[in-house]
């Protein structure tokens, strides 16, 4: 499914609130059950803050991730690394075939 020509007219943009997670997200349980028997700790903290995220029509084949505080990054769609600083981004695009 292309949807450069919809993202051309209504990109879409979107803000949830952000939180400081050390542990895993061993919060969840689905996550923490299966290593109870490790007594893992986790230890989160709401804050006052809101990440933003904008998906908008790029070059044809290419995935682009921008983020504020790290350097813009270009790949190719089927050569998108997962071990750059913004891997899990690129990680998102390539699941949904962005």
């Amino acid at each position: 499914m292309n949807l450069n020509k919809q993202l051309d007219h209504n990109p879409i943009r979107t803000s949830v609130p952000c939180r400081v997670d050390f542990g895993g997200t061993l919060d969840i349980s689905t996550l923490f059950l299966p290593l109870q028997h490790l007594s893992p700790s986790s230890f989160n903290i709401a804050l006052n803050l809101r990440t933003f995220v904008s998906l908008s029509p790029w070059k044809k084949g290419f995935v682009k991730v921008s983020s504020k505080g790290f350097e813009s990054a270009v790949f190719k769609k089927d050569q998108s690394p997962f071990d750059h600083p913004l891997g899990l981004m690129f990680a998102c695009a390539t699941y949904f075939n962005a």
